[in-house]
């Protein structure tokens, strides 16, 4: 059967308003989902900013809550404490417990945390080959400095030991003048042994010339010293 122009006119437009409902629905579809996505991005954001929250707290907290060993600032040296040749390796001497001398604070600290930041008024190297004529011709190393935080009673090889475990290597500090330093250096826990806690020294040679190995810590290397205010102990990694 023919239809009319105005059955026709009827259907297109009714098709018209079905399409414009489909667009509608898609629209508010639209909308829904994208709501729901702005709504889960706030959320995460949140969950976000309060872990961010928590870390800063919790680091701040951690920098506010440290220990400290007080020194009296006495100077020390290579030769004054005269520490034995590491039995191990010859470029360095044994581990030493650094005097605290007549100041008290802080000498029976428990607390065993993750790193510490060691302050020194002196920490001063020497170069004795450098005044040798000709330059270097005998000595050719240098004696820095080592230090670790441990168990007060804590032998050299322990500390060694346990410093190997945990694949820490020291830095090597020290330089050509006398000045004020600071220091991040590792605090190590040594099992079985009395958790007070002490602030050791050794000292290492290092090649300064001519590309050849360290030479022995006791005849080379320089007298080095150093002097030290305090060391500080925080519960962070640095």
């Amino acid at each position: 059967m023919t239809q009319t122009v105005d059955e026709l006119l009827r259907e297109s437009m009714g098709l018209h308003s079905a399409k414009a409902a489909l667009y509608e629905q898609q629209n508010e579809l639209n909308e829904q989902a994208r709501d729901e996505m702005l709504q889960g991005f706030e959320q995460k954001k949140a969950e976000f900013q309060n872990q961010v929250n928590g870390f800063v707290s919790s680091g701040a907290l951690s920098l506010a809550a440290f220990k400290s060993q007080v020194f009296d600032g006495a100077i020390h040296s290579k030769g004054s404490l005269a520490l034995p040749v590491d039995e191990a390796d010859e470029t360095r001497t044994a581990w030493g417990k650094v005097p605290q001398g007549d100041i008290a604070t802080g000498h029976y600290l428990y607390d065993h945390h993750k790193s510490a930041i060691l302050r020194l008024h002196r920490c001063s190297i020497a170069y004795p080959g450098y005044y040798e004529n000709p330059r270097y011709e005998n000595d050719k190393s240098c004696s820095k400095m080592q230090f670790v935080l441990a168990n007060s009673n804590a032998t050299s090889t322990q500390i060694n030991e346990r410093l190997g475990e945990l694949k820490i290597n020291p830095a090597s500090i020290g330089g050509w003048n006398a000045s004020s330093y600071a220091a991040v250096i590792p605090s190590i826990d040594i099992t079985g042994v009395h958790p007070y806690s002490g602030l050791f020294v050794r000292f290492v040679n290092i090649n300064i010339h001519g590309g050849v190995p360290p030479q022995e810590i006791t005849a080379f290397g320089g007298n080095s010293n150093f002097a030290i205010d305090r060391v500080d102990s925080y519960n962070l990694n640095f």
